[in-house]
């Protein structure tokens, strides 16, 4: 009589399941690590640096609107023929600088009057744009030429909260992501009173949100020699207001308890809790009209703060 083997067990540290509980063991252990050594951080830098102060002092304070826009014509226009026809000449190429009434193309169609089969310059500008080529077939819809004028401006858009900020006169300076040594001055020259579709244009992220905003232009300054493309990108940061020698803390030294702002000041070796008014409120600082003097001490936040804070871990 043969005898058959009985199959063994598998044991337990061989089965599947085993090795699934004790990864996961090991992720749960990982993740109460790090929430611990976190913690522990928080605490650490609560003990080593226990306050943090500022100083109310008089200074100017400003308020800076930034936006994205980019470098475009003043004026620009799609030229068309005036009739259907073939197109016999073209006198530019893309990039051409040409003068007011100058020839830039033709077509032969017979029975019409030359200025239906010519296109001429309406203004001296760049060629930016040119849809057509000898022998081509063209009617009165087809866009031919697009003529932009020499002169350029730059144009961004505003949110509605933004714009609100805007006006008119207001100064600006211009940065290029391409270009990071150059910085140029520039002035606002006009809002927009309604919306436009964004589009079509460079606009703020609060703009984009809504696929919509107000366009705003700005005129600049430049050197001779620097040359700026038509669609470049640049970064705008306009003033919009300014507050001339106000009594001012950091914005972060700022508390509030049941719409009332208040700051912790040090006197001595103990904390006292101040109710102030707040005036105009800048980037980073703001106005204090009432509850402080210059050159008083405020706890920007404690270790006590850091601790409470940590409970979040």
């Amino acid at each position: 009589m043969v005898n058959i083997p009985k199959p063994q067990k598998k044991k337990f540290y061989k089965k599947w399941w085993f090795w699934l509980i004790m990864v996961f063991l090991l992720i749960v252990a990982l993740g109460a690590y790090g929430g611990y050594y976190t913690m522990q951080q928080v605490k650490n830098a609560a003990n080593s640096n226990s306050e943090q102060e500022a100083t109310a002092e008089i200074k100017d304070l400003v308020k800076t609107v930034s936006l994205e826009g980019k470098i475009q014509s003043k004026k620009e226009v799609a030229l068309y023929f005036g009739a259907s026809g073939e197109v016999i000449e073209t006198h530019v190429q893309i990039g051409d600088v040409v003068k007011e009434d100058q020839l830039l193309a033709k077509i032969d169609a017979d029975g019409y009057p030359a200025s239906a089969k010519e296109i001429k310059a309406p203004f001296a500008g760049v060629i930016t744009n040119i849809n057509i080529f000898d022998d081509m077939l063209v009617t009165p819809q087809t866009a031919a030429i697009t003529l932009s004028s020499e002169e350029t401006e730059i144009s961004a858009t505003a949110s509605e909260n933004e714009v609100l900020d805007l006006k008119a006169g207001q100064k600006a300076t211009i940065t290029f992501g391409s270009l990071p040594d150059v910085s140029l001055e520039a002035t606002v020259i006009s809002v927009a009173e309604e919306k436009t579709e964004a589009s079509s244009m460079a606009v703020s992220a609060a703009a984009s949100a809504g696929n919509s905003g107000y366009e705003i232009k700005l005129d600049y300054s430049k050197p001779s020699d620097l040359i700026l493309k038509r669609d470049l990108s640049c970064d705008i940061e306009i003033v919009a207001a300014e507050k001339k020698s106000a009594l001012s803390i950091p914005l972060a030294a700022v508390k509030w308890e049941d719409s009332q702002a208040y700051v912790n000041i040090k006197n001595g070796t103990t904390t006292e809790k101040r109710d102030i008014k707040l005036g105009f409120e800048g980037d980073e600082n703001t106005e204090v009209l009432e509850g402080l003097k210059e050159g008083e001490k405020i706890i920007m936040f404690s270790a006590e703060d850091l601790s409470t804070n940590s409970s979040m871990f």
